[in-house]
């Protein structure tokens, strides 16, 4: 493969923007191909991802591999059939790029990274999740692309900055991914609120259940699901807000945020604060000029996330059985 013919390879450390060049797909197949030979039954699948993937889409001249491992597979048994293709492996980078192995064609300049992590794991999922979004929405493309660009400019010489960088704008893209739901969404969504109730130690009772679900199906209100490859992992239901503590009349330029919820194995990835800023972006056409809620006093969790999105405390509380203290949130929209 002609790496310099196609405009591959950067210097380790610096940060270099490149139009898309049209053999880029056809060697990141060539990549795949070869590695995927390589590694064979240590493997599950090879994939093309980043930004070389994407026709159009400015990007770093290095072509990026995702390895999706098999489980019980250890490093070790990767790095022999690795190295006989000319691939080095550079360590362990964790959630962060799972472990690295690149590919040079002169020393210290890179043309290739592949990315070993589980098959079966979220990091993988996200890979081949934002690559594909990349591919399909145009908006999210050129969003990412001024990003990177304005980072480029930035951050010349410090290659973690304009990384760490992107890394915000990729998960908002990635929770771009808020629809509203239908109906055959409530039963992920019931899922989704049983799952985050049981790892808080709350397990509800089939009763409970019932009535979440029978709720959720409300057609005078909006519910909002987040889904990561086709798999739903965050809820937020909102309706009118009413007066009295919600016992009086509807109040119609207040919507209530009921529930917000995600999957335990999602928590930290951002989806509940991209639920939130859905909602947001929604109140207006709802004829929302507020928004407002309850949480749990003791909920550390969601009030860091409720008050980084705007929301006050309102210095209303009640007690719910045993106990349990709510505090009332309000931000305008």
């Amino acid at each position: 493969m002609d790496f310099a013919a196609a405009g591959l390879g950067l210097q380790y450390g610096t940060v270099r923007l490149a139009t898309s060049h049209r053999s880029w797909a056809g060697i990141g197949r060539s990549l795949v191909s070869e590695t995927a030979q390589a590694l064979d039954e240590l493997v599950a699948a090879v994939e093309h991802i980043g930004s070389t993937a994407v026709p159009g889409l400015v990007a770093k001249p290095v072509i990026d591999l995702a390895l999706g491992v098999r489980p019980g597979v250890r490093v070790d048994q990767l790095i022999e059939p690795m190295a006989q293709r000319g691939w080095i492996y550079r360590g362990d980078a964790g959630d962060d790029g799972g472990w690295i192995f690149v590919l040079e064609d002169s020393p210290w300049r890179r043309v290739a990274h592949a990315h070993g992590v589980a098959a079966d794991s979220e990091q993988w999922r996200r890979y081949l999740q934002f690559r594909d979004l990349l591919r399909c929405d145009v908006r999210a493309r050129q969003h990412y692309a001024r990003t990177k660009e304005r980072l480029a400019r930035k951050h010349p010489g410090d290659a973690v900055a304009y990384i760490e960088g992107k890394t915000t704008t990729v998960w908002s893209l990635l929770s771009d991914l808020v629809s509203v739901a239908e109906p055959a969404d409530v039963a992920a969504a019931v899922a989704v609120w049983r799952a985050a109730n049981e790892a808080r130690g709350l397990p509800p009772s089939p009763e409970r259940i019932a009535r979440v679900e029978v709720k959720l199906r409300d057609p005078r209100s909006v519910l909002l699901v987040a889904r990561r490859h086709d798999r739903i992992v965050g809820m937020l239901q909102a309706e009118h807000g009413r007066a009295e503590e919600g016992h009086g009349c509807e109040l119609p330029d207040l919507g209530h945020v009921s529930m917000v919820f995600v999957d335990p194995d999602c928590w930290g990835y951002g989806i509940g604060a991209e639920l939130m800023a859905k909602i947001a972006r929604l109140a207006a056409d709802l004829g929302w000029q507020r928004l407002s809620l309850w949480t749990r006093a003791g909920n550390e969790r969601a009030r860091r996330l409720y008050e980084s999105d705007g929301y006050e405390a309102t210095g209303d509380a009640k007690e719910l059985g045993e106990g349990d203290l709510i505090l009332r949130y309000q931000r305008s929209v």
